[in-house]
């Protein structure tokens, strides 16, 4: 009994972080189909426009032309905001090679009458990156990792009039990802993989929610842990997807296998990038003590969840 009553109560706790998180769809391809856009995005039955009924803070639609993002974005819900409706029609019509759409359920930041500010933009390296996350992680330990200099010389740009508190915990992810390429020589597998192996060691288990979307206007990265997610790859439509929701069951959505990263590319091709565990690994100081003795009674000791490197487990085309 008891274990019944603690698989009920692990659902439930995982459901209701799942309601909370924001949903983000993605695809990929030489051109991505028009009818595809407004089939995914606005009349399938678990569209994007018809989640707005549940996730009620802000939309965003966009594209990427000669790596150049362009994105529309909306305060309202997508369930009724016709801006929302023309964005959508308009970015299918572009027909472009990378087209994004996310649904905000803030949990972090400023949120009245703030446009939806996934997914933000930054320049790096020479490109054009934007990120969308679906999940939520307190900013203080994101402010930690970053570090006081590269945070002054790369603050957040969104929902800045009173930081830290109104800063959104998403942006502060994206800048950390980005400092961790950066550090990596543009290598954007070991950077990620560098900047989650920080956050596995400081995250409990249970509070890891790190779902999140990249992209420099070449490929797509996606990774998967703590929330729902789904690819897609289809070689009459010639695109590579992935989804938080299945908007319906026209296509082939496969679920995302958790705790990987993937890299999305065009010609169909999806390369999956599985996690290893290390025996130890260096923390900031201050970060340990926020957990807690447990975590400084255990920091070096092998722990099967934290990672080091990414193994490149294999690359599916169809």
């Amino acid at each position: 009994m008891k274990k019944f009553h603690f698989i009920l109560f692990f659902l439930f706790v995982f459901m209701a972080h799942e309601a909370h998180a924001c949903r983000f769809w993605c695809a990929i391809g030489d051109k991505v189909p028009a009818r595809f856009v407004n089939s995914q995005l606005l009349e399938a039955p678990n569209s994007l426009k018809q989640l707005g009924e549940e996730y009620q803070d802000g939309w965003a639609v966009g594209y990427y032309s000669k790596k150049e993002p362009f994105i529309a974005r909306g305060a309202e819900t997508s369930l009724t905001d016709l801006n929302y409706d023309q964005a959508v029609r308009e970015t299918a019509a572009v027909e472009a090679d990378i087209i994004i759409g996310h649904l905000r359920r803030a949990s972090s930041g400023c949120v009245e009458g703030v446009p939806n500010p996934h997914p933000f933009i930054r320049e790096k390296m020479g490109k054009t990156w934007i990120f969308g996350h679906n999940g939520g992680m307190k900013k203080q330990i994101l402010i930690d990792l970053i570090g006081e200099e590269y945070l002054t010389k790369n603050k957040p740009e969104v929902c800045d009039h009173a930081p830290p508190k109104s800063w959104i915990d998403s942006e502060l992810y994206f800048i950390y990802l980005l400092k961790m390429i950066e550090q990596s020589r543009g290598d954007v597998e070991q950077g990620i993989n560098a900047a989650l192996s920080q956050l596995y060691a400081i995250l409990g288990e249970g509070r890891r929610y790190l779902n999140f979307f990249l992209s420099d206007g070449m490929s797509i990265w996606a990774f998967r842990k703590g929330t729902s997610l789904y690819y897609l790859m289809d070689d009459k439509l010639d695109i590579a997807a992935v989804t938080s929701t299945v908007p319906d069951d026209k296509y082939n959505w496969v679920e995302f296998p958790n705790n990987t990263l993937a890299r999305l590319q065009k010609g169909r091709r999806i390369s999956f990038y599985k996690p290893i565990a290390v025996e130890s690994m260096e923390m900031p100081k201050r970060l340990l003590e926020d957990q807690g003795e447990d975590a400084l009674s255990t920091s070096g000791t092998q722990d099967p969840t934290m990672l080091d490197t990414m193994i490149h487990l294999y690359e599916t085309r169809n």
